[in-house]
């Protein structure tokens, strides 16, 4: 009798928890509907109003002080990387820079944070190249150009990224969208 109360208690804990997890990652806002009352909507999180462009500049307030992140060009490289997983179509290297602001915390913002994704919507591939430049940790005050290296299977001069704040506060929703044409 006791290891079955047990048992059933355990259940209980385990599905509060993963109810508690998705309560957590879902958001819900309350949207006046036309005749007034209150209709609940899921968050799209702070992607309507937070699109870039090649060369625009965000301007990012983290928990812990602001910074600024932009892609400032996007280049194709022939060079293959011979001991790469595959040999896509093209290759882009998509350069940018970041400037810690007024953070107490060092920053280092690398391709982690970063959602690549092509014209039809396809999740780009990291490539290993050889010619981008890597991150780096800046304290405020300071600035870093970096640039990472995509594999690109079509023919368009199109990448849509995504950016997530570096500071972990809501790795559900993209800080930001960068339309990159070229």
């Amino acid at each position: 009798m006791k290891n079955k109360i047990r048992s059933i208690l355990a259940l209980l804990l385990v599905a509060v928890i993963i109810m508690s997890f998705v309560a957590c990652g879902i958001g819900i806002t309350d949207s006046p509907n036309s005749d007034g009352s209150q209709s609940e909507t899921p968050d799209t999180g702070n992607l309507s109003n937070k699109n870039y462009k090649l060369g625009d500049t965000a301007e990012v307030a983290a928990t812990y002080g602001n910074y600024r992140l932009s892609f400032t060009d996007v280049v194709e490289s022939d060079k293959r990387n011979e001991y790469a997983d595959s040999q896509p179509e093209r290759i882009v290297i998509v350069k940018y820079q970041y400037e810690n602001v007024d953070c107490t915390q060092d920053i280092t913002i690398s391709y982690l944070y970063f959602r690549a994704y092509d014209s039809e919507g396809n999740l780009l591939d990291i490539y290993p190249s050889t010619e981008t430049e890597q991150p780096n940790t800046i304290s405020a005050g300071g600035k870093k150009t970096a640039s990472v290296a995509y594999a690109l299977n079509d023919d368009t001069n199109y990448i849509k990224l995504q950016f997530y704040n570096v500071d972990y506060s809501d790795m559900f929703h993209a800080e930001c969208t960068f339309e990159l044409e070229w």
